[in-house]
């Protein structure tokens, strides 16, 4: 009550009243009351999901007659590679919705900096700590080794044990390759060849070149696998030790094109 008096700038008595003429009205009760402690009835769950369905329609309605109207400019942090593949190429789809909205793209790198870097919205990898900042999940992953599809032609079959007379590419110091070799149960093996390079864009660059077969996760190369530049020869999977985040202001401070932008980043990363 306390909180719904300072968000209408008005009094808790006079909220409470309002909610005790609402009840009378309705004919029913919609708080039980032990002391200073409310608690929904059935009756209030019931109308509170009603009238939040409402209002999101009511908010998404008035988005869309607004839409045209957006300006300024958004300001988005994520990491390099992120932005590339995942980012970049689906990018189109938001800006013709919001033409008259300007773009700026900052690098967000891994392992995530103690300092935030100044956007209205950044997408992290891993957790961190951020004061006054709302994060929250964005997507998950695991990780499995992907090559360019002429690695493989002309071969019957194909399997992990394989890779002994094949070159391996790494972007770090060879844990993810080490994690998903021991998941496939071939935690000794040892390629024909390994090349180290510091950057996962690098690194997969080669591998869509047909130079060695790199391990990443399902989002990056999501969209080469889709155009068929990658493919992923095996079905072993491992989970990734970290997420994907999404950091904000709270909704209540955030800029209208920047909800809009995690509503759309929501939804495109769920297809």
């Amino acid at each position: 009550m306390s909180r719904a008096a300072e968000a209408l700038s008005v009094t808790q008595s006079a909220v409470s009243h309002q909610v005790r003429n609402l009840e009378k009205e309705l004919g029913t009760t919609l708080f039980t009351r032990a002391g200073r402690r409310l608690k929904l009835t059935v009756e209030g769950d019931r109308l509170y999901r009603s009238i939040r369905r409402t209002l999101r329609e009511l908010h998404n309605d008035v988005q869309s007659f607004a839409e045209e109207h957006f300006d300024g400019e958004l300001i988005v942090a994520a990491p390099p590679t992120f932005t590339t593949l995942w980012l970049l190429p689906r990018l189109p789809e938001f800006r013709e919705r919001f033409p008259q909205l300007r773009y700026r793209f900052r690098t967000m790198p891994i392992p995530v900096p103690s300092s935030l870097p100044g956007a209205d919205i950044v997408v992290q990898f891993g957790t961190h700590y951020w004061p006054d900042k709302r994060v929250s999940p964005f997507v998950d992953t695991n990780y499995t080794p992907y090559c360019a599809p002429q690695l493989l032609r002309g071969r019957r079959r194909f399997v992990p044990a394989n890779l002994e007379s094949e070159v391996i590419i790494h972007d770090d110091n060879g844990e993810a390759w080490a994690r998903w070799l021991s998941t496939a149960g071939l935690g000794g093996l040892q390629p024909r060849e390994e090349i180290f390079v510091d950057k996962t864009i690098d690194a997969l660059h080669m591998a869509r070149m047909g130079m060695g077969l790199v391990v990443n996760d399902q989002i990056i190369t999501s969209n080469w696998v889709a155009e068929g530049q990658l493919i992923q020869p095996f079905n072993q999977l491992v989970e990734s030790y970290e997420q994907f985040y999404i950091v904000t202001d709270y909704e209540n401070d955030m800029k209208p094109a920047a909800q809009e932008f995690e509503a759309w980043l929501r939804r495109r990363i769920s297809q």
